[in-house]
């Protein structure tokens, strides 16, 4: 089933497109047009898919598209394109507006985050449809964030990690593993959103395998907390508390210290 886009004539007017070679404009072109993209513009797009249809090379769509991004245009993120301006320069009536946040809604949670960051331009255009919805009552307020569930629980709806985060998620437990002795999955979905959130707060990587290696010297010989040695536990809120615990401290600590 075909779908239409609404591309206005002075595209081709514009500043920035007339300035571009004929091969950027057509990529440009492509990245507006092409049968992936939807009401609000973001999208998931392989570099081969965009070499197969436009027979450009892969160095040039790489380039093209970092040209792109450095002046807030497109962003290629994670797989996903995403269009700036793409949103503001549709004709969107009331059913197209719901479209346009149900994509949104469906995005994975690194996306959503992305694009409402302070640096990067796709917020702009959005403020004009956060509005236009607010008129449908919608129950959509200012906050762009929590209309898209960014702060929602990631267990509430299905979502494709990235590979970085499979990958992190993956050594962390193979460390907790090691140290533990233990058969945990790196494939949980608890596990993966606890170590998600201790991730946005600024830790990494060698700040779990510190915790590993301490909480297993404060409870593995203690019958009461060796069944405390776990994602859940080790994972939560008290993640910071346990990653400082002095060695003098390790004999009397407990779960309510």
């Amino acid at each position: 089933m075909s779908k239409s886009r609404y591309i206005d004539t002075k595209f081709w007017d514009d500043s920035y497109i007339i300035e571009l070679k004929s091969d950027m404009k057509l990529l440009f072109l492509y990245l507006l047009t092409n049968p992936l993209t939807n009401p609000c513009g973001i999208y998931e797009i392989s570099l081969k898919r965009i070499n197969f249809d436009t027979s450009l090379s892969f160095g040039m769509i790489e380039k093209a598209l970092e040209a792109f991004q450095k002046k807030g245009k497109i962003y290629y993120k994670d797989n996903f394109i995403i269009i700036t301006n793409f949103i503001k320069n549709q004709k969107l009536n009331k059913n197209m507006q719901i479209g346009v946040l149900n994509n949104l809604n469906d995005l994975p949670i690194e996306i959503k985050t992305f694009i409402f960051k302070k640096d990067c331009d796709y917020n702009k255009p959005f403020e004009t449809l956060s509005n236009a919805l607010n008129n449908l009552n919608l129950n959509l307020n200012s906050n762009l964030n929590s209309n898209l569930n960014l702060n929602s629980n990631l267990e509430s709806e299905p979502e494709i990690e990235s590979e970085t985060i499979i990958k992190t998620v993956k050594k962390i437990i193979d460390d907790l593993n090691f140290v533990l002795g233990t058969n945990y999955k790196p494939t949980t979905k608890k596990t993966i959103l606890l170590i998600k959130t201790r991730l946005k707060e600024g830790f990494n990587i060698e700040d779990f395998e510190t915790v590993h290696k301490k909480m297993y010297d404060c409870w593995f010989n203690n019958e009461d907390m060796s069944k405390y040695l776990r994602p859940e536990t080790l994972y939560g809120n008290k993640f910071e508390g346990y990653l400082n615990l002095k060695k003098a401290e390790y004999r009397g600590s407990t779960i309510e210290d």
